[in-house]
């Protein structure tokens, strides 16, 4: 299953590296897309949106997490996943805003398993 991770930096000279973990660990087909804070939200909307991957993870931080906040209900016809510590202690409310699922703490297992429950159609309730 592809997943595309996003990543919306403080800026352009600092990566994401958990999407890079995420991916490095992963034996899914990953894809990695940065923005910055800095960027249009409209544009990275239209980014995602116009993507034909279906499967979204955002990194959430303290820098970002407005932007976020605006672009998640704008996101159609995507299975949205959020990880990062903005998430991680208060998650609930997320829900709010159209997600589908949340990873807390360090998430390389729990991504895997759930990427691989979404991957064969199978129940994922059980994923820490």
């Amino acid at each position: 299953m592809e997943t595309l991770l996003i990543g919306i930096n403080s800026k352009f000279i600092h990566p994401n590296l958990a999407i890079r973990l995420l991916k490095q660990n992963s034996p899914h087909e990953i894809f990695l897309k940065e923005f910055t804070i800095k960027d249009n939200p409209e544009e990275i909307i239209k980014f995602i949106n116009e993507n034909p991957i279906k499967v979204i993870g955002i990194s959430v931080y303290i820098w970002n997490v407005e932007m976020i906040k605006y672009i998640l209900p704008k996101i159609k016809n995507k299975t949205i996943i959020l990880g990062g510590p903005e998430v991680s202690y208060d998650s609930n409310h997320y829900f709010e805003y159209g997600v589908d699922f949340i990873i807390k703490g360090e998430g390389e297992e729990s991504f895997n398993k759930l990427m691989s429950c979404l991957d064969n159609s199978t129940d994922y309730s059980k994923v820490e």
